[in-house]
């Protein structure tokens, strides 16, 4: 998941990353609750097609550990691609 290790540093002064996890990780799930909501609206639509992987793009994609996140807690796999390559 985000900041899997302890002993990371934070960026943030002396906020430990515990702190960091804690404050993270309920945003972090609030999206992927909006995610899983968008695929069943869309599934809920008539549409006999499944999503069968997410692409991640943009520079917020490039968050550590972000799509490890998203892929363990939604069971999807994630890929990133650069629409500028």
């Amino acid at each position: 998941g985000v900041f899997e290790e302890d002993n990371v540093p934070t960026g943030f002064g002396d906020l430990p990353i515990s702190r960091l996890k804690a404050v993270i990780r309920p945003a972090l799930e609030k999206v992927g609750n909006e995610i899983l909501r968008t695929f069943e609206y869309y599934h809920g639509s008539g549409s006999d097609t499944s999503v069968e992987r997410v692409i991640f793009t943009g520079g917020s994609s490039k968050t550590p550990h972000l799509m490890d996140f998203f892929q363990s807690d939604l069971g999807l796999p994630f890929e990133y691609i650069d629409p500028l390559s």
